[in-house]
């Protein structure tokens, strides 16, 4: 059962450069961590991790962890809970969802140009995670894909191409 579990994430999330997947082996025990680290705070994605290290039981971790964890109704639900910013701990058939998200802040002050349009006024800033990050917040679709690319001969401009797979033309 881990490995289909495991074999399914991999599947369904590819092709991003802020979706973090690490198999930790501890003791006899293999943990299966998934995340988008556009979305979550890293000091819980560490202490969940330092405690597994630790060699406690997976669930003397959550007991021990601060954030709410359940267990995963299905694959698609943890999917979805990857999506939305929280971390997914597969065990030996198991599949828990970890509340770790932490949304990126935005600058409180509107863009001065088209002020009359409603709607979030979310705006992309110079932090090309936090730009990652307002976009997986607003489209939570395992097809949306994310290439980081480095542009220009001397300042090697980090840039991200975002589009969702049956949408596009990935020839284009």
């Amino acid at each position: 059962m881990y490995k289909e579990n495991k074999t399914y994430f991999e599947e369904n999330l590819k092709d991003g450069f802020d979706i973090s997947k690490r198999e930790i082996l501890v003791e006899d025990n293999t943990y299966y961590v998934c995340f988008l680290n556009s979305l979550t705070d890293a000091k819980q994605i560490l202490e969940l991790v330092k405690g597994l290290y630790q060699g406690k039981t997976i669930l003397d971790v959550f007991a021990m962890y601060c954030a709410y964890t359940s267990k995963a109704p299905s694959n698609k639900k943890a999917l979805e809970a990857i999506l939305s910013g929280q971390c997914v701990v597969l065990n030996e058939g198991d599949v828990y969802i970890v509340e770790v998200r932490n949304y990126p802040n935005q600058i409180s002050n509107e863009a001065s140009n088209e002020q009359s349009i409603r709607g979030s006024h979310d705006s992309f800033v110079e932090n090309i995670i936090l730009n990652v990050g307002l976009m997986r917040r607003r489209i939570r679709d395992p097809k949306l894909k994310i290439k980081l690319h480095q542009e220009g001969n001397r300042s090697l401009t980090d840039i991200a191409y975002l589009y969702i797979e049956d949408l596009v033309d990935e020839n284009i």
